[in-house]
């Protein structure tokens, strides 16, 4: 497997337990919890959307992390996130929680393995310092692609959503405000 489809394939990893972790801090929290399992929640939930933010590469999002969790920024740093996320996943004390955080462990050890061990890894010239975004595309830009290959669709969605603002003018010119401020 060429190194694109294995960095291609942890990123979508990444993404599937960052949703995981949140459902399970979720879950953990509709339990009704004491307050301190409850922190443990909330700290799950946020910290897994800082990494689902990372993965997705909103553009908003993007200086905020990088100026917050900058770590995130190379192999290394994003295998010791896993492996902190993994463990805070066990704080939670759910049976599906431990499942997720064993998994999201072993995450970190494969992204390890692919520093340490992985030829194709070496051979590209990278190390666990290297930027792994810098072969990422942002959501903006794969959502213009999907959109170009998918022009029926597109026009679709585009008159659902101009139905939708003829329906709700005051939601349409809210979403107009905003888009004009950022």
């Amino acid at each position: 497997m060429d190194l694109n489809t294995i960095l291609r394939v942890l990123r979508v990893l990444n993404i599937l337990m960052s949703i995981l972790c949140g459902i399970a801090a979720v879950v953990c929290l509709m339990l009704l919890p004491g307050f301190t399992k409850a922190f443990m929640c909330v700290y799950c939930l946020l910290f897994s959307a800082v990494l689902l933010f990372f993965e997705l590469r909103f553009m908003g999002a993007e200086k905020f992390i990088r100026d917050n969790f900058g770590f995130l920024f190379s192999y290394w740093g994003r295998c010791g996130y896993l492996t902190f996320l993994g463990t805070l996943c066990f704080s939670l004390d759910v049976g599906v929680a431990y499942v997720i955080g064993a998994v999201m462990i072993l995450n970190a050890i494969f992204n390890a393995y692919l520093i340490c061990l992985h030829p194709e890894f070496h051979h590209a010239g990278m190390s666990g310092h290297s930027d792994p975004t810098t072969g990422y595309t942002t959501a903006e830009q794969e959502a213009a692609r999907y959109a170009a290959s998918n022009p029926d669709l597109a026009a679709r969605i585009a008159g659902s959503a101009v139905t939708a603002a003829a329906n709700n003018p005051q939601m349409a010119a809210k979403v107009g405000q905003a888009a004009v401020r950022t």
